[in-house]
């Protein structure tokens, strides 16, 4: 039995040690957390920290998941939802695909599992909602649509968060009708909570101390409800949230619940600040968390970068500011890690990863936006001035597209793209039927097999994604010039017909990896590397060729 007084000396020193580092790395204009995650750290290799603590740890780490989801939901607020999806969802979108694919494919080259390598790809993939507000704060923008921005693509972020939490928390159980389950339980839990939150809480709820306690039990409450329906308790605490923030009264009790979400994710920090330092145990493995760590801080930049300056529709000089100030790592990261590695999704040393690319992120981040100006004129003179002119016309009519009207067009044509890649994937599922019931000598005539099903099925393609082409150079565009009609269906054209492809590739690595790996004579890694980075990588050059070599009229 450890005695009570050496347990309360431990805490002591923890809570010490993370208030003494979070207000020095604060000072120096990082975020607060990193000092916490560095206290657990230095505390976990300087004391031997007891089975009993350690336990008590967890289950706080739990509750202050849920006290985090909780408070994201409310600042997301639900009035809020119809404003995110135009173009804040575009940029989080492009910004997904493009770091979960290159992180993915990288992590892969280098030796990682694939589900592990998914999740290297989710931690490279969000920017961190607390640290980036403190920059806009710090170092105001430029222009006065980039905080509006910022703030609204981490909204969204959190909400694909929850989304990806909710969907690990089923993993091993994982069968095809499970996201319609999460979806349709989801869908009734946010009914029963809004009509909770709109006709007893604002009757119930008072001012003060009594207020706040039932706002924080109506947290943890749903968190656990969500549990017992098989899902994420961060998503049922995320609905609450969010549906508390149309209850009369709920604004006075915010303030005073911030400081006790603090306190609980302070300690969640300190305990996985304890849990890297357990991880640790040799050179290796800190290396090779340090290689992934950076890499993924160096894929998220590029991915926030370049997703600003496509969809925002601020340009190229101020999307590069907004992707600078979304260039940040979130702390959800670590909780991506720790539920991935409860639920036996990954080993333990992802914790360490999501650890540096936290801290890293911080302070690449803090570099970038405050040496904004250097940074935009160096890489602003290194594309041909009439390129940064087509990417702002184009930015610019994307942003004007998804705010107007027509916007209707964009989504009919998201709707080809999914009706594409569902379609490829029937196809693959029914090559792989075929070849699953072919003799593995007979190597010719599945070859034959794999060209004719996507011969034909890459023509549908290419004529399905020429109408829609047309359709939007007719009812949004209004273009009249030949040769930027040709730009427009060029792109949409290799762009459905690219994410066909990799999600057609990607079904048949996953069941033939080993199998197509003899028949070509490349390493597997090597063949994931292909499918998962190359995809993003010819799209963004492909914008650029086409966008260099045709005449667009402004």
């Amino acid at each position: 039995m450890i005695e009570e007084v050496e347990v309360y000396y431990i805490i002591v020193l923890l809570t010490s040690l993370a208030f003494i580092l979070g207000y020095l790395i604060g000072r120096v204009g990082l975020s607060p957390s990193i000092g916490y995650l560095l206290a657990g750290i230095i505390a976990g290799l300087i004391v031997n920290i007891p089975y009993g603590l350690i336990e008590a740890l967890k289950f706080i780490s739990e509750i202050s998941i849920v006290l985090l989801f909780f408070e994201i939901g409310y600042e997301v607020h639900v009035e809020n939802l119809s404003s995110l999806r135009g173009f804040p969802f575009y940029i989080s979108i492009i910004e997904l695909i493009l770091a979960l694919s290159l992180m993915s494919a990288f992590s892969v080259f280098l030796g990682v599992g694939i589900r592990e390598a998914l999740v290297y790809g989710l931690i490279a993939s969000f920017s961190s909602t607390v640290f980036t507000y403190k920059l806009l704060e710090e170092r105001k923008a430029t222009h006065e649509d980039i905080p509006k921005t910022v703030l609204m693509v981490a909204a969204v972020e959190d909400i694909i968060i929850v989304t990806v939490l909710a969907l690990m928390s089923g993993v091993d159980g994982f069968h095809p009708l499970f996201v319609l389950e999460v979806a349709g339980l989801s869908l009734l839990l946010f009914i029963a909570c809004y009509e909770f939150s709109k006709h007893v809480l604002p009757r119930i709820i008072t001012p003060g101390e009594p207020g706040l306690v039932l706002l924080v039990t109506y947290g943890l409450f749903m968190g656990l409800v969500a549990g017992l329906l098989g899902l994420s308790p961060s998503l049922g605490a995320f609905i609450a949230g969010l549906t508390a923030s149309s209850a009369r009264g709920s604004e006075e009790l915010m303030p005073l619940f911030k400081p006790v979400r603090s306190i609980f994710i302070m300690l969640f920090l300190v305990a996985m600040g304890l849990n890297v330092s357990a991880i640790i145990t040799s050179g290796k493995v800190l290396v090779q968390a340090l290689v992934l760590g950076v890499l993924a801080v160096l894929v998220h930049v590029f991915a926030t970068v370049v997703a600003s300056m496509i969809a925002s529709g601020l340009g190229v000089e101020y999307g590069l500011e907004t992707g600078f100030y979304l260039s940040t790592v979130s702390e959800l990261s670590l909780v991506i890690a720790y539920v991935g590695y409860n639920v036996g999704l990954i080993g333990a040393e992802v914790l360490v990863v999501a650890a540096i690319a936290m801290s890293l992120g911080a302070i690449v981040a803090s570099h970038l936006v405050y040496r904004k100006e250097s940074y935009i004129v160096a890489l602003t003179r290194i594309l041909p001035s009439q390129l940064v002119s087509r990417i702002d016309y184009v930015s610019l009519s994307i942003r004007r597209l998804i705010e107007s009207p027509r916007h209707e067009e964009v989504h009919r044509l998201l709707k080809v793209v999914t009706h594409s890649v569902g379609e490829a994937v029937v196809a693959t599922l029914v090559v792989v039927f075929l070849l699953d019931y072919l003799p593995r000598e007979h190597h010719v005539l599945g070859a034959i097999i794999l060209f004719s099903v996507y011969a034909y099925l890459f023509y549908r393609l290419s004529v399905r994604a020429e109408k829609a082409a047309i359709r939007i150079i007719e009812n949004v565009l209004g273009l009249s010039d030949r040769l930027t009609e040709e730009a427009v269906k060029d792109i949409v054209v290799s762009t459905i017909i690219l994410l066909s492809w990799e999600v057609t590739g990607l079904v048949l690595l996953v069941r033939y990896g080993s199998r197509i790996s003899s028949i070509i004579g490349l390493p597997q890694q090597y063949l994931w590397l292909i499918m998962l980075g190359l995809p993003p990588l010819i799209v963004a050059i492909l914008l650029v060729v086409l966008l260099g070599r045709r005449r667009w009229r402004t």
